[in-house]
């Protein structure tokens, strides 16, 4: 992240992220850092996000107006010169899962078509995708460096199959906390929010270090949880796939997927935010006997009831 500082601190880094979750993360290491990070609203002035290092944008936002006025100010400075030194597109594999859910990926072009150097960073792009990402963010000619490998071999990974889903998760969240070190965190990612308030409610009459987060919380709840997760005050949560992008942080030692989960790429985010420090960790997926994954037709009706599982 320091990397994204200009030297004479004249020229922004514009962030666009597509989680809640994930640009409350960046702040945090940001501001861990020493960077000066603004999250943009209709009330900061030009003058304040000419004096930040990153300006941190969500993807609703980039498609309002108000936005578009602020970016064409700051493409011109007095000297000729933009203000902005670079786009960034986090997490930018997202608009291979939800581009017809929510209608703010269609305005990615209007960002990659100025003339501004804009970079998009995922871990989960498969290559057989690439050229996808290029057509979604309009940049046909986008040059890809690829790591040699993402593999995180720290992690064990476990599929169970059992009728009885919900005793195979009591069973493994009791040894969770049998065993677990004073740090260790765990998440659950559920396919529903209906299932991740039932379950959260449940097992905090046993373990109040018990939490959830998912889309239809408010900001102010969503933060009040992250918070409290950083902090240790919560060490397990029940979460959606609101949780599941690019959070970056330590001694979680378990990830379930209770009852499956939507696409393979989603899951390949989820489970890896357990072993983040380098330290063994597992990854449980529960399923039914006679679980058969269909992720476009699952995922169009259970979000086109409620799209705000993912914000």
């Amino acid at each position: 992240m320091t990397a994204l500082k200009e030297r004479d601190n004249r020229r922004v880094t514009v962030t666009v992220v597509p989680f809640v979750a994930l640009h409350l993360d960046i702040i945090r290491r940001g501001e861990e850092l020493g960077l000066v990070i603004l999250s943009w609203d209709s009330s900061i002035t030009i003058e304040r996000i000419r004096s930040s290092d990153i300006l941190l944008v969500t993807l609703e936002h980039v498609d309002s107006g108000l936005f578009r006025d602020v970016l064409t100010q700051l493409l011109i400075d007095l000297n000729g010169q933009p203000r902005i030194a670079r786009i960034i597109f986090d997490e930018a594999h997202t608009v291979l899962m939800q581009f017809g859910f929510r209608g703010a990926y269609s305005a990615l072009p209007t960002l990659t078509s100025l003339n501004i150097h804009c970079i998009l960073l995922s871990a989960t792009v498969p290559p057989t995708q690439s050229d996808a990402i290029r057509l979604a963010y309009g940049q046909r000619d986008m040059q890809t460096i690829r790591a040699p490998s993402t593999t995180r071999h720290n992690i064990s990974y476990n599929v169970v199959i059992d009728a009885d889903a919900t005793s195979k998760l009591d069973e493994y969240i009791l040894s969770f906390f049998r065993n677990r070190g004073s740090s260790d965190k765990g998440l659950v990612f559920c396919m529903s929010i209906d299932d991740v308030e039932t379950l959260s409610e449940d097992y905090q009459l046993h373990y109040p270090v018990v939490g959830n987060y998912h889309g239809q919380m408010s900001d102010r709840q969503r933060k009040d949880t992250m918070d409290m997760w950083i902090r240790g005050e919560l060490n397990f949560l029940f979460v959606t796939g609101a949780f599941g992008q690019g959070i970056d942080i330590g001694s979680i030692t378990l990830v379930i997927h209770y009852r499956g989960f939507w696409q393979l790429i989603e899951f390949a985010q989820e489970s890896g935010r357990a072993g983040r420090d380098g330290q063994p960790a597992r990854s449980i997926v529960t399923v039914s006997p006679n679980w058969k994954p269909n992720p476009d037709k699952v995922k169009f009706e259970s979000i086109s009831r409620n799209n705000d599982i993912y914000k």
